[in-house]
């Protein structure tokens, strides 16, 4: 966006124009944060054409459910399989019992489920980080305020000019100013 303003000069169009233009192009905030939050997979980072947090979320949530996913699938697996087969053969194996396979699933259910929230809040707090950046640099680009004001403003007056030698010119100075 800041080659766009760079190259183009919108500050020429009307006030009107340039709000108008800032309406359309500005990105929501509220609603891509509960939906990166809800949703997840940066679809609310998608909402704000915010691509790289758009890809976070969809790597870091595919990689944090795909873990889960490995150990609820070996635990059903130790559940449904290894359980009976012990209960068959007349062992005593019971869940609290030193079965690597349940330790696994189990961390694995845990960090992945752990990391997979952590992903949600990263997730919720970048289009926090990005929205009000881009809404920023638009503003600047349009010659825009905060309030949707217009930030070139030109101001005319009227300055005394007194000389210290009697014999030079006294009198008055019109000045002119223009704020960005």
């Amino acid at each position: 966006m800041k080659h766009t303003f760079a190259s183009y000069d919108f500050t020429q169009l009307p006030l009107q124009d340039r709000i108008d233009v800032y309406q359309q192009a500005k990105v929501s905030i509220a609603w891509p944060v509960f939906k990166n939050l809800l949703f997840g997979f940066g679809k609310g980072s998608q909402l704000q054409h915010d691509r790289s947090t758009e890809w976070f979320g969809i790597i870091s949530d595919a990689a944090t459910l795909s873990v889960a996913s490995i150990g609820v699938g070996l635990f059903i697996f130790d559940f449904l399989l290894l359980y009976p087969l012990y209960a068959i053969s007349g062992e005593s194996y019971g869940f609290g019992s030193s079965d690597p396979l349940t330790d696994i699933a189990l961390y694995s259910m845990f960090i992945g489920g752990g990391a997979f929230v952590v992903g949600r809040i990263v997730q919720a707090i970048m289009p926090l980080i990005h929205g009000p950046r881009y809404n920023r640099i638009l503003r600047n680009g349009l010659g825009l305020t905060r309030d949707e004001a217009n930030r070139m403003q030109i101001a005319l007056g009227v300055k005394p000019v007194i000389n210290k030698d009697l014999y030079s010119f006294t009198g008055v100075q019109l000045t002119a100013s223009i704020g960005f």
